[in-house]
């Protein structure tokens, strides 16, 4: 990836710095997700008819299950590094901020 293809996908970068290798760093605010699932289980609830209390009685067991999730949203600043020909050499995780 070169230096335009980034610009074109990241847009302008916070602040650029070049090292002493003649490669750059450009810099972004990036944006990733962290998702956490729960799951919670009940213990089985045993219910029988009163009709039916003898040697051949009937129960039935009721469960409950219940599930969610929560997102979070997590921003850094981290950069994208060129070498001295201007091609990538390393990209940070993350969406850039102004994208979402």
């Amino acid at each position: 990836m070169t230096k335009p293809q980034v610009e074109a996908l990241y847009g302008v970068p916070l602040n650029k710095v070049s090292k002493r290798d003649g490669g750059e760093s450009w810099f972004y605010d990036l944006v990733y997700t962290t998702t956490q699932h729960e799951t919670q289980q009940t213990s089985p609830v045993e219910t029988r008819n009163a009709a039916e209390r003898g040697a051949m009685a009937q129960s039935e067991q009721t469960w409950s299950v219940t599930t969610s999730s929560s997102s979070t949203d997590h921003t850094h600043r981290a950069s994208v590094d060129f070498n001295s020909s201007s091609q990538v050499i390393a990209i940070p995780r993350g969406t850039p901020a102004g994208v979402r």
